[in-house]
C-alpha cells in the first residue's frame, strides 16, 4: 500500500498542526469530508504509515511552470509538451491548471525507468534543470523540489484566484492536451469556474524511454556529483607520441560523453594539446576536428552551432595554454565520460603521480613513490639554498693503473673524448640531493665524491661540472581557501619538504609533486618535491557571464530611497531566517553578520586608498545563536572559515616562531593570512590575552602581518572578519547597568583602542528573545519560494569580493554625507568606550555603505558598483540600530555619560581644590598619566602621602568618573579623567595662579 501525506487549509489557516499520512486510497474521501478547504497531498508517495529521514518515496517527474503573467506560464507549458512529444514520441502526459499563476505537468516515473529512492526528488530537480535550459525556460518552480513536497489535488478550489473583489473561485481542474494547445487563458479560467471530470488519455502498461532513461541516469549521476567534496583530482602523467585511447574514443563517440561536459571536455582536450608539446596552431586544428564529431543539434549541450562551439573552444584553448594551472590528467577524462576498463590499452602514458592526502604522504609504502600532495606554504626557511642541477663528472682514464680499472667510473669510459664521463641531474627521483642540502653531510665536495663513489680513492684525477639550481625547505599543511571550511580548530597538520625550485609564495595553495625519503640526519619523513603548481584560487578563477549578473538583479531595490533599500535587505534576510538559518528574534545579528560577507576589499574616500572589509564583533551571553548564524550563513554561501578553539589564539590566527632542534628558526602562518581576500569567523575571541590580542588589532588595522623577530616574514592578511566573544566569566550581559560596559572587562580587550577598530558591535542578551520565537515550530512555516539562492548569493558575494577599488564608485555627494553622519553620530555617543570615535568614524559608516550598495547589487552595468548617499544613510541607521537594541544599548550608556560630562566652571573648581590641597599635584598628575593601571597603595608609597591624603586625593577622580575600578585592586583613567590631567598640566596659566600648600593640610570643606 502507498501512502501520503496530507494538510489543508480553511481561511488560510491549516487543518492540522502536522502533517497527517494516510493511504493514497483515502485522499479522495478525505477531500469530500473538508469542502471550500484547499486540499495537498504529497507529490510523492511512501512505503511507510510513519515518516522517516531519507525516505524511499516514488513520484511522477513534475513540472510546476508558474508566472504572474499567465499568458507566460501557457506559452512555456506548451514549448514543453511540444518538444517532449516531438523529441521523444507519443508518450504519456497529463497537464493541470493549477488555478493562479500555472500549470501542473507530471510524466510518469516509468518513462524515465527510474526506481523509488530517497532521492529521487532531488534527481527529478536536476532533470528539469536540463529542461529549462534546453528550452530557455526560466518559468519552471525549481523551489519545488523539496522533500516531502505539496501539491495541489485536483478539483480543489485555489483561493488565490481571487485578487480583487468580483474575481470568480477558481479549481485546479485537468485539462487535455488538445486544450493547452488550442485554448486562451481566459477560455481555461472559464473551465475552472466549476470542478471537472478527469480526463484520462494515458495507456496502461507504461514502458521505459530510452532516451528520456538515459537524461534520467545523466540527470542522477550529476545530481551524486554535486553532493561531494570535489578536491580537484588531476593526477598530472607524461605523455608519449601515441595517442591516448581515451581521445580517440571521444573523437568516435559524438565528441561529447556526458551531459553538460562540452566545456569540461574542450578543457580536457586542450590540456592534451598541451601536454603533447603541440603547439598553439597545431592544437587549434585539433580542436576544430573534434567539433566536427559534434553533431549539430546533441542532447548533451545547449549550444548549437559549430560557430558558436568554436569561439568557446578557442577561448578555452588559449586560457589553457596561458596558464600553468592547466594539463591533461586521467582524472580529468575520466570524469567527462570515459570508460574507465579501457584504460588497460592506454600506451601512450609514463610514470603518473599518485594523489596522495597530505597527512598520509609520510607512510613507510610511499618512500620513494611519484606523488602529488595538495597544501598551502605556511612558512618558509630564510636562507635559500644553492644546490646542483646537474653534474658532469669525469676523469682521464689510465688503463694501466688498477685503481682507475676497478673505479666506478670505469663502466662510462666514452671513447671519442678519451675519459670516463658520468652526468647525474638532480631530481626528485635523486634521493642523493638530501645529501647535498645537509650542512652535517660534509662540504660539497666531499658529498660529490661520496655520490659518484670516489670518495674512498682521493682520486685526484676527478674532476666535475656543476649547473646549480635553487632549492629550500618550505612548510605546509592542508589547504583551507577552497569555498567552505566549516571549522578549523587544533588539528592542522603541517609538514615540512624540500622544493627544488624558487618562487614559491607564501599562504597560497600548491599541488606538490615528488617523491618521499628518509631524512638521513633527522630520520624524518621528507617530501623531496621538483614541481609546484599553484592551486586555482577561488577568487582568481571566478567569472561570471552576462546572463549571470542579469540574474543578480534580483537582489536590487525597487527604488533608491533609504526605505526601498532597507526593504530589500530585510525581505533577503527574513527569507534566509524561514528558509535555512532558523534563528528568530535576532533578525539584527542576521543582518550584521550577513553584511561582512558583503564588505569591498579595498575602495577609495575622500582620496585615499582605505580597507574596505568589515570587521565586527558579536558579543553575548552563552546559548544565543551567535556561532549557529554565522555556521549556517557559511553552509548556504559555502564561503568563509570558522576558527575555534586553541586556533583561536595569536599563534593559531596570525603566526609562530618555529624552532626545532638547530634548525633555522621560521615564520609558520596561521589562518588569518592564509585567509587573505576571504572571510573568517573567529569563535572565543575573548579568550586571547591583552598582549596577543593588541597584536592582533595591529594587523586588523593594516591588512598585513610584519614578524621581525627570530624569524622573519610579511604576509598580507586582508580578511573580512567577524569575531564572537562571550561576557567575561561568570557574569552575563543582564548583569550590567548596560551591556556595552561588558567590553571592558574581557581581557582580551584591556586596550580600549582594541574596541575601537571593531565598525560595529551587536549584543546578543538571553532573554532578549521571547520563548515563543525560541521553542517556534518550523515545520509550521509555509514553504517560500526563496529567490535568492545559494548559487545566487555566492556569485554576488564572489563578484563583490573580486571588485578593484576603481570599480567602486562613490560621488562626492555620497563622501559629504558620510561627514555630516559621522558628526552626528559623533555627537551622540561618548567614546569612554571608543566604538564610536570622531576620528575615524567616517571611514566605519563608508565600508557598511559599499557593504549595504553590494548587497542589493547597485550595480548599472554589472561591472561597477556605485555607492549614494542613501546607502550612506542607511549604514547609519543600522549602527545606530545595533548601539540603541537592549543587548548592547551603547546609545542609553552615552546618554547618561553625557549628563556627567563637566562643565567648565566645574573643571576650574575641582582644580583648585586640587591643588589647594595637594602642592605636588603636578607630579602625581604627571604620575598618573605614565600609568596603564593605577595602585592606590603603590602611588601613596611613591609620594610618601598619608592614608587619609591619598583616600581624599583618590576620591576626588573617583566620584567626576575620572578614575574606574579594573580589577585587583587596580584603577585606570577614563577619557574624562586623561582629558583633565593632559588639559591642567599644559595650562600654564592656571599652573602659576597655584599656591602652594602643606600636602598634609586637613580639608575644611569636602565637596566631593
Amino acid at each position: 500500500m502507498k501512502y501520503v501525506d496530507i494538510q489543508g487549509f480553511k481561511s488560510g489557516k491549516p487543518l492540522y498542526p502536522r502533517w497527517k499520512r494516510i493511504p493514497i486510497t483515502d485522499v479522495r474521501r478525505w477531500v469530500d469530508d473538508n469542502p471550500e478547504t484547499e486540499c495537498f497531498n504529497t507529490i510523492q508517495q511512501f512505503g511507510s504509515d510513519v515518516g522517516k529521514t531519507q525516505e524511499d518515496h516514488s513520484s511522477p517527474f513534475y513540472l510546476d511552470i508558474d508566472n504572474n503573467v499567465l499568458e507566460k506560464s501557457l506559452d512555456d507549458s506548451r514549448k514543453f509538451v511540444d518538444y517532449i512529444l516531438s523529441s521523444f514520441g507519443d508518450i504519456p502526459i497529463r497537464v493541470w491548471f493549477s488555478g493562479s499563476k500555472g500549470f501542473h505537468i507530471l510524466l510518469p516515473q516509468q518513462l524515465f525507468g527510474a526506481v523509488d529512492s530517497s532521492k529521487l526528488t532531488y534527481h527529478w530537480q536536476y532533470l528539469a534543470g536540463y529542461f529549462a535550459k534546453e528550452l530557455k525556460i526560466d518559468t519552471i518552480d525549481k523551489g519545488s523540489y523539496t522533500l516531502p513536497r505539496l501539491w495541489r489535488i485536483e478539483n480543489t478550489p485555489n483561493y488565490k484566484s481571487i485578487k480583487k473583489e468580483g474575481d470568480p473561485l477558481l479549481y485546479k481542474i485537468p485539462i487535455s492536451l488538445y486544450e493547452l494547445g488550442h485554448l486562451t487563458i481566459g477560455e481555461i479560467k472559464k473551465l475552472a469556474t466549476e470542478k471537472r471530470d478527469f480526463i484520462d488519455d494515458t495507456e496502461d502498461g507504461i514502458k521505459v524511454n530510452s532516451e528520456l532513461s538515459r537524461l534520467y541516469s545523466q540527470s542522477k549521476e550529476v545530481f551524486e556529483r554535486s553532493k561531494q567534496v570535489v578536491l580537484g583530482e588531476t593526477r598530472p602523467i607524461e605523455l608519449n607520441k601515441e595517442l591516448p585511447p581515451c581521445i580517440s574514443y571521444v573523437f568516435q563517440n559524438g565528441g561529447i560523453l556526458k551531459l553538460g561536459y562540452r566545456n569540461r571536455t574542450s578543457m580536457v582536450l586542450a590540456g592534451y594539446c598541451k601536454s603533447a608539446d603541440m603547439p598553439l596552431t597545431e592544437a587549434q586544428g585539433f580542436m576544430e576536428e573534434w567539433l566536427k564529431t559534434i553533431p549539430e543539434i546533441s542532447p548533451f549541450t545547449s549550444t548549437n552551432g559549430y560557430d558558436q562551439r568554436w569561439i568557446d573552444a578557442l577561448l578555452v584553448l588559449k586560457t589553457v595554454y596561458n596558464n600553468d594551472k592547466y594539463h591533461f590528467s586521467c582524472g580529468s577524462i575520466k570524469e567527462c565520460g570515459f570508460p574507465e576498463e579501457l584504460c588497460r590499452h592506454c600506451k601512450s602514458i609514463g610514470e603518473e603521480a599518485e594523489h596522495i592526502e597530505l597527512d598520509q604522504y609520510a607512510k613507510a609504502d610511499n618512500i620513494g613513490k611519484y606523488i602529488v600532495v595538495e597544501a598551502d606554504v605556511i612558512g618558509r626557511d630564510k636562507k635559500e639554498l644553492l644546490v646542483p642541477r646537474k653534474i658532469t663528472g669525469y676523469c682521464h682514464f689510465d688503463p694501466d693503473k688498477n685503481a682507475c680499472t676497478t673505479c666506478s667510473m670505469s663502466p662510462y669510459f666514452v671513447p671519442a673524448k678519451g675519459r670516463n664521463e658520468r652526468t647525474m641531474v638532480f631530481t626528485s627521483k635523486m634521493k642523493t640531493i638530501l645529501d647535498l642540502t645537509d650542512p652535517s653531510a660534509g662540504h660539497t665536495h666531499q658529498v660529490i665524491m661520496r655520490i659518484f663513489d670516489v670518495e674512498s680513492k682521493h682520486c685526484p684525477l676527478f674532476k666535475y661540472d656543476i649547473d646549480w639550481m635553487n632549492a629550500q625547505f618550505i612548510h605546509i599543511s592542508r589547504v583551507i581557501n577552497h569555498g567552505y571550511i566549516k571549522e578549523v580548530r587544533d588539528n592542522q597538520f603541517d609538514a615540512t619538504c624540500l622544493l627544488l625550485e624558487h618562487g614559491v609564495m607564501l599562504n597560497r595553495g600548491y599541488r606538490l609533486y615528488g617523491r618521499v625519503y628518509q631524512n638521513p640526519r633527522s630520520r624524518a619523513a621528507t617530501l623531496v618535491v621538483d614541481k609546484a603548481e599553484p592551486l586555482q584560487a577561488m577568487l582568481d578563477t571566478f567569472t561570471i557571464s552576462k546572463e549571470e549578473k542579469n540574474k543578480l538583479d534580483v537582489f536590487k531595490a525597487e527604488y533608491n530611497t533609504v526605505e526601498s533599500i532597507v526593504d530589500k535587505v530585510s525581505d533577503i534576510h527574513c527569507s534566509f531566517r524561514d528558509s535555512f538559518v532558523y534563528v528568530f528574534g535576532r533578525d539584527e545579528l542576521i543582518m550584521a553578520m550577513d553584511m561582512v560577507f558583503h564588505s569591498a576589499r579595498w575602495l577609495n574616500f575622500q582620496k585615499q586608498k582605505l580597507k574596505g572589509w568589515l570587521d565586527v564583533l558579536v558579543i553575548g551571553d552563552s546559548g544565543q545563536a551567535k556561532t549557529l548564524v554565522a555556521e549556517r550563513l557559511m553552509g548556504y554561501y559555502k564561503l568563509g572559515t570558522l576558527v575555534g578553539g586553541e586556533t583561536s589564539s595569536r599563534t593559531g590566527l596570525l603566526y609562530t616562531i618555529q624552532i626545532i632542534g638547530k634548525e633555522q628558526a621560521w615564520v609558520k602562518f596561521g589562518i588569518l593570512p592564509r585567509s587573505s581576500g576571504y572571510l573568517v569567523v573567529v569563535d572565543e575571541v575573548g579568550g586571547m590575552t591583552g598582549d596577543d590580542f593588541k597584536e592582533f588589532t595591529r594587523v586588523r588595522s593594516s591588512g598585513e602581518v610584519d614578524v621581525n623577530k627570530a624569524g622573519a616574514g610579511v604576509a598580507k592578511c586582508e580578511v573580512r572578519l567577524i569575531s564572537i566573544a562571550n561576557a567575561v566569566a561568570g557574569k552575563s550581559l543582564a548583569s550590567y547597568g548596560y551591556p556595552v560596559m561588558a567590553l571592558p572587562e574581557i581581557p582580551a580587550f584591556s586596550d580600549l583602542a582594541d574596541i575601537r577598530r571593531f565598525d560595529y558591535v551587536v549584543g546578543v542578551r538571553a532573554g532578549d528573545v521571547p520563548d515563543d520565537d525560541i521553542n517556534r515550530d518550523v515545520t509550521m512555516i509555509p514553504n517560500i519560494n526563496n529567490p535568492y539562492t545559494p548559487e545566487l548569493c555566492r556569485n554576488l558575494i564572489l563578484w563583490l569580493w573580486q571588485l578593484s577599488p576603481d570599480k567602486i564608485i562613490i560621488s562626492h555627494d555620497t563622501e559629504v554625507r558620510c561627514l555630516e553622519l559621522a558628526k552626528a553620530m559623533s555627537e551622540q555617543y561618548i567614546p569612554d568606550i571608543p566604538l564610536v570615535e570622531a576620528g575615524d568614524v567616517r571611514q566605519k559608516i563608508i565600508r557598511l555603505a559599499v557593504a549595504f550598495a553590494g548587497r542589493t547589487f547597485n550595480s548599472p552595468d554589472g561591472e561597477t558598483l556605485v555607492i549614494t548617499p542613501e546607502h550612506a544613510n542607511c549604514a547609519y541607521e543600522m549602527i545606530n540600530m545595533l548601539f540603541k537594541k537592549e543587548g548592547l544599548d551603547y546609545w542609553g550608556y552615552s546618554d547618561d555619560k553625557a549628563k556627567l560630562k563637566l562643565g567648565e566652571t566645574q573643571i576650574e573648581y575641582l582644580l583648585k581644590s586640587i591643588t589647594d590641597q595637594f602642592n605636588m599635584w603636578d607630579q602625581l598628575f604627571r604620575y598618573m598619566l605614565s600609568q596603564n593601571l593605577i595602585n592606590k597603595l603603590i602611588m601613596q608609597q611613591t609620594f610618601n602621602l598619608v592614608k587619609d591624603a591619598m583616600d581624599r586625593f583618590f576620591n576626588m577622580f573617583v566620584n567626576h568618573q575620572m578614575i574606574e575600578p579594573v580589577r585587583g585592586g587596580m584603577w585606570r583613567k577614563t577619557p574624562l579623567g586623561r582629558k583633565f590631567l593632559r588639559d591642567s598640566l599644559t595650562n600654564k596659566d592656571v599652573k602659576d595662579s597655584v599656591a602652594p600648600k602643606d600636602v598634609k593640610e586637613k580639608v575644611i570643606k569636602d565637596d566631593f
